[in-house]
């Protein structure tokens, strides 16, 4: 059996934190990601609100659902909430999977900028949600979790 020096260990810890952080935001994207298909697809039409892929717990009844995709604040520049979200969504997971190396010159001070205004417009579209529309979208409200734990796991890796 190896022994490792105390700086192996440690490059060795380092790597095993890295890998799990990335994997983690791998996680929430995938999350995140099928929340977004899912509204995209709702409001779209090509999904009906309750359909049976979709788990019960995660479905939301047709008044909710289209209270919610029909407001104002669905839609940033005319593009719907849900397209940018699978968007944002899929850098991440690129991202997250790309080697450190091409991550740190070229996209991790892009992908921090995206995720702060993804949050900061989440805590928006919570507030609206909750306050204004008394509507009680949990989809939504994991979708901006998800927003969060990314970012706090982009501050980490930095």
């Amino acid at each position: 059996m190896l022994k490792c020096s105390f700086l192996d260990e440690k490059r060795a810890e380092c790597y095993f934190g890295e890998m799990i952080s990335r994997l983690l935001m791998v996680g929430c994207a995938l999350i995140g990601g099928a929340i977004s298909l899912y509204f995209a697809l709702v409001t779209s039409g090509k999904m009906p609100t309750e359909h049976w892929l979709v788990p019960r717990i995660c479905r939301m009844n047709e008044e909710t659902c289209g209270e919610v995709i029909r407001a104002r604040e669905a839609r940033i520049f005319g593009i719907p909430n849900a397209h940018l979200g699978l968007a944002m969504y899929g850098i991440v997971a690129l991202c997250a999977l790309m080697p450190e190396s091409v991550l740190r010159p070229y996209a991790y001070d892009a992908l921090l900028a995206v995720v702060v205004v993804a949050v900061l417009v989440g805590i928006y579209l919570t507030y609206v949600l909750l306050v204004r529309m008394h509507a009680r979208c949990w989809l939504c409200i994991v979708c901006h979790s998800m927003n969060l734990v990314i970012l706090i796991v982009l501050l980490n890796l930095s």
